[in-house]
């Protein structure tokens, strides 16, 4: 299912996920269990039909919150805050994403907190909140250049780059861009 997906072939990537889903559940094994229904949000997400990725990332969630995973909320907590955004919800997209910083933080994992500051800055651009879009694309950066996350770079700079236009700050819009 990953294969399929990062190879933007969903539909073979959906089957496989839906496959190992099956399985999983026959084996009862609640941690890839949810795991994989948060895969399958992704690739609906990626399909936009954010409304049926929703309802599989949030039967997700409540696996994760039973088993107590705290990693594995904070993650899933970053998947529904990034489809909610999606959908325009933004005030429970904020609420996912802040609750998913504050367990990154207290866990200590960089790699979760760069890839959930990255969506609360997507998520202060779209609300037209520009510093705060800033402050988190600024220490997200940070954090992905100091443990070396070449993979967020680009998506970073890009949305870096709105900001700056959004503010008519050009220089840095010419810089990040």
């Amino acid at each position: 299912g990953n294969n399929f997906f990062y190879q933007e072939q969903y539909s073979l990537s959906l089957e496989h996920f839906q496959k190992a889903l099956k399985l999983l559940k026959s084996n009862q094994n609640e941690n890839g269990i949810y795991r994989t229904l948060s895969a399958i949000s992704s690739v609906y997400e990626q399909m936009d039909d954010n409304e049926l990725a929703l309802g599989y990332v949030l039967s997700a969630l409540k696996i994760a919150e039973k088993l107590n995973d705290q990693n594995g909320i904070a993650w899933t907590l970053l998947n529904v805050g990034s489809i909610r955004h999606n959908l325009k919800d933004y005030k429970n997209a904020l609420a996912n994403l802040t609750k998913a910083n504050q367990i990154s933080e207290s866990l200590g994992d960089e790699m979760l907190r760069a890839n959930v500051l990255e969506s609360l800055g997507h998520l202060y651009k779209d609300l037209g909140q520009l510093p705060q879009a800033v402050a988190c694309l600024n220490t997200s950066l940070q954090i992905s250049l100091d443990n070396n996350h070449r993979s967020n770079l680009v998506g970073l700079y890009e949305t870096f780059a709105k900001v700056y236009y959004k503010l008519n700050d050009f220089e840095q819009f010419l810089i990040r861009n």
